[in-house]
């Protein structure tokens, strides 16, 4: 499975309106890392978006945090955990993550070779 060490993340996040929301709120910085920390554990994971209730506590996460989260919309519910709001819109599939790797690997090995040229043993 091709993951990625990265995720998009709005440039403008500061001032959306559901971080806005979540700042007016007790716990509510706490739960915005909770977020951010999401979105390393959807990309690192290949997950697309899906947290399972067993692993929020992997990234620091609480169960009011999750509450918070879906309540100013950053997350949904679904069966067996939540899902990051909106995921596969803005960030690539899994499944693209895939074909991507498979195709750089594809024109590295035929630019470089096999990689049994001497001195690369």
């Amino acid at each position: 499975m091709a993951v990625l060490n990265w995720s998009r993340l709005d440039a403008n996040i500061s001032t959306n309106h559901k971080t806005l929301a979540l700042l007016g709120i007790k716990g509510g910085e706490h739960a915005l890392l909770v977020y951010l920390f999401s979105h390393g554990y959807c990309t690192g994971h290949g997950t697309d978006g899906f947290i399972p209730k067993a692993a929020i506590g992997t990234f620091h996460g609480t169960a009011k945090d999750a509450a918070l989260l879906v309540d100013v919309g950053f997350w949904d519910l679904a069966d067996g955990g939540w899902e990051v709001h909106d995921w596969t819109d803005y960030q690539p599939t899994t499944a693209e993550n895939q074909v991507r790797s498979d195709r750089a690997r594809k024109a590295a090995a035929k630019r470089w070779g096999t990689g049994n040229a001497p001195g690369n043993a």
